[in-house]
């Protein structure tokens, strides 16, 4: 956007500005920084990237004379660094007098974390109208921005002296700097209305940490994409040292949105030619060129301020500076030249900006709005039945999801499928105790070669059980041998071998019981905080009921398994005398076939399938010897009786063995149906069974017994409540900017 073509040379620098207050143009400046100011107060610039100007340079760059100059209003000037905070200006012309009003903008805590629900609080009187006040207000205003744990309040008072007192003696609470803004709002009749921000002066000469916050609060302030950079830019240093110009590159590299202006030109000597030239170049864009150029001007020095000129006659004495002093006085483009062209320049270009992300934000807004609704419909609502309706209703809803989840009759099947899942498991467990005998010697004379052949195992599936081998059985049976009449097995190496096996069932069964009980544990939880979390006290008593009613439940079922579990241990038993049977005869046949391989090719065998004289003789149900089978002199050896001789034959480690895997295989068979059943039946639905009784007894016995307040139990918990009304103000304030919004585009159409 072009600049005024007002010159700098007229006698009154704001007759120009007089003359184009009345147009419509103006008018609609006027609007949309209305516009702009409700919505900064209103906060939008937290929820979109509004335009803004923002005045950044380094100290003694003259930004402090140049923000003076802009607003008509001094601001604080110290030695070394006096801003410490930002300050937000806003000028409004649609006013009949002079006024001015200042707040605090609330938008950071004092860590630096961005706030949930930026506040703005205004700070002094509602409307100074001395302009002579300002300076002192502005102070006190920075204090208490750098003084948060104390109330604002207590700085309203002070004098200068005693805000320089109170810095001083509380030196270590006072933070260095501040992202919390100052807010100052002139209404001026004869102003340019335009908005900008004056951060804190870059720094150079202090400790590493000071210069690094002042330089990261300057870059968090330059980088929205529709922020508009000023740089005060002192014409005695050189360009290309000033950081402000290093940073302001980096945030806008294409050198769309950076506006420099150039400071203190009544410094440079009348022998400074070259660095006169060289800014001349600048001006004129042909050297370090930006898209909107650059702006100089002649700001009051130090005699000047001290004898408080006005701004017209400061106006006046820069206008004869530049068309008196060369080279400036030689250039063709007077448009550059003083405060006033550069306002009305940076004030249109900001409502250009304005108005043109004005679709952004309302979509923006509304975005927002409905993010807001969501959120809040997404909070647990808000009951209207009384405490003691409320607690039934809800503990009656948490009652019966817990039990259509121990049913599988809710939509959400994950405890029964975790369940499921973890039986399986605990099926596979149970199968990997099966026994592995193997019906040979242990020095098998196929060395280098599985006895079972290419498949290493009668077994189908893998075990973790040891191998036992005929030496091991034998030597079993002969322990266990007592009065039996010869040729008799004692049942008591039966037994002893299949109780080796059924004791290894308790382990795998108490860590499915646990499982399924962590996980019991981990759905109520998870309910419990669905039902009962709004309220943070109700909360707390139900689970602390639920867990008291889960261990009792537990320790009951566990003591139910454990028995369970000893049924496998005395007596062996089972009246499934056909399926033990097929299983004995399965087993005897499958380890003769296995001590008989035939040859099939070269390191390979394969079983017989004509049946072994043991089979017939086991099916016949007696036990004869053949010539078929080995037999092996053995001696059992007593301490009381000395030795005996016993003549053995290979069949009756193979019954023993084919016993014992028989009767495994029908108690495993019931072992991995009533584990999963008793767990199911005597913890999850009998917890479920029981405890709606138990929470509502509990409660309105603790009730009526005064140990607990059903009105206390339903306090809100205080997180959900501030996040309900964060999201409500939040939503209030949107509602409002969209209001500010509508209102502005239906004036807009009417005019």
């Amino acid at each position: 956007m072009s600049a005024s073509s007002s010159s700098a040379s007229m006698p009154d620098g704001l007759a120009s500005q007089t003359n184009i207050s009345a147009t419509d143009y103006a008018r609609r400046c006027r609007d949309l920084m209305a516009l702009y100011k409700s919505l900064l107060e209103l906060g939008a610039k937290t929820i979109f990237d509004l335009p803004r100007v923002v005045v950044i340079g380094g100290q003694s760059s003259g930004k402090s004379s140049l923000v003076e100059a802009v607003s008509g209003i001094d601001v604080p000037r110290d030695s070394g660094t006096c801003t410490r905070c930002p300050m937000v200006c806003t000028m409004s012309s649609d006013v009949d007098a002079w006024s001015c009003s200042i707040a605090i903008s609330h938008e950071f805590a004092a860590d630096g974390q961005p706030l949930a629900l930026p506040a703005t609080t205004p700070f002094g009187p509602p409307v100074i109208q001395d302009k002579g006040a300002v300076e002192l207000w502005i102070r006190r205003a920075q204090a208490a921005v750098l003084s948060p744990h104390r109330p604002p309040a207590d700085f309203a008072r002070m004098s200068e002296a005693e805000i320089r007192l109170n810095a001083r003696a509380d030196q270590a609470r006072i933070l260095p700097f501040s992202k919390n803004a100052v807010q100052v709002s002139v209404n001026d009749p004869l102003a340019t209305d335009l908005s900008f921000v004056d951060l804190p002066g870059l720094i150079q000469n202090a400790e590493a940490d000071l210069i690094a916050i002042v330089r990261s609060l300057v870059e968090s302030y330059v980088e929205g994409k529709n922020t508009l950079i000023v740089i005060a830019m002192p014409m005695s240093d050189d360009i290309e040292m000033m950081q402000a110009v290093v940073i302001a590159a980096d945030a806008d590299p294409d050198k769309e949105r950076t506006i420099g202006v150039l400071t203190k030109p009544d410094t440079l000597t009348k022998g400074a030619t070259g660095t006169r030239e060289k800014w001349r170049a600048v001006l004129e864009g042909r050297e370090h060129a930006t898209t909107h150029g650059y702006y100089c001007v002649r700001l009051p020095d130090d005699d000047e301020r001290q004898r408080k000129i006005s701004a017209a006659e400061a106006q006046r004495t820069a206008a004869r500076f530049f068309d008196s002093t060369a080279p400036w006085s030689a250039m063709a483009d007077r448009t550059r030249f003083g405060i006033p062209n550069f306002v009305r320049s940076i004030s249109a270009l900001l409502v250009a900006r304005i108005e043109k992300n004005l679709p952004e934000l309302r979509k923006a807004v509304a975005d927002e709005l409905g993010r807001c609704a969501a959120e809040l419909a997404a909070l647990p609502p808000r009951s209207d039945a009384d405490p003691a309706t409320e607690v039934i209703l809800r503990v009656n809803a948490f009652c019966k999801d817990i039990a259509d989840a121990v049913h599988g009759r809710s939509a959400d099947t994950r405890l029964a499928r975790h369940n499921r899942a973890r039986y399986a498991q605990f099926k596979d467990a149970i199968v990997q105790t099966t026994p592995d005998f193997w019906p040979f010697e242990i020095q098998t004379p196929l060395e280098g070669v599985s006895p079972y052949g290419r498949h290493g195992s009668l077994l189908a599936h893998a075990t973790r059980t040891a191998p036992r081998w005929l030496d091991d059985v034998r030597a079993v049976i002969q322990r266990s041998i007592g009065w039996e009449l010869p040729g008799e097995i004692p049942f008591e190496a039966t037994k002893v071998l299949i109780t080796q096996y059924t004791d290894l069932w308790p382990a795998p069964s108490g860590a499915c019981f646990d499982d399924i009980g962590a996980r019991l544990l981990s759905y109520l939880e998870e309910r419990v905080q669905r039902h009962f979390g709004q309220f943070k006290y109700l909360e707390s008593y139900v689970r602390s009921v639920i867990l008291e009613q889960l261990q009792i439940c537990s320790a009951d079922a566990r003591g139910i398994l454990d028995k369970l579990l000893a049924l496998e241990s005395h007596p062996l038993f089972t009246q499934n005398f056909d399926a033990f049977s097929a299983e004995k005869r399965k087993w005897l046949s499958k380890y003769e076939l296995a001590r008989n391989p035939i040859p099939h090719r070269a390191g390979e065998y394969e079983y017989s399938s004509a049946p072994s004289p043991v089979a017939r003789a086991s099916y016949a149900g007696s036990f004869v010897s053949t010539d078929s089978l080995h037999t092996f002199p053995t001696f059992i050896a007593d301490d009381d009786l000395g030795a005996t001789p016993v003549t053995w034959t290979i069949e009756k480690e193979l019954c023993v063995m084919a016993s014992v895997q028989a009767y495994f295989q029908v108690a495993f068979q019931r072992v991995i149906d009533y584990v999963p059943l008793t767990i199911e039946h005597e913890l999850n639905q009998t917890f479920s069974g029981r405890i709606d009784k138990t929470l509502l007894s509990s409660i309105f016995k603790d009730a009526a017994a005064g140990k607990v307040n059903i009105d206390e139990l339903l306090q809100e918990d205080p997180v959900i409540g501030r996040k309900r009304k964060d999201l409500s103000d939040r939503r209030a304030r949107l509602v409002q900017i969209k209001s500010e919004l509508d209102r502005f585009s239906s004036n807009s159409d009417i005019a």
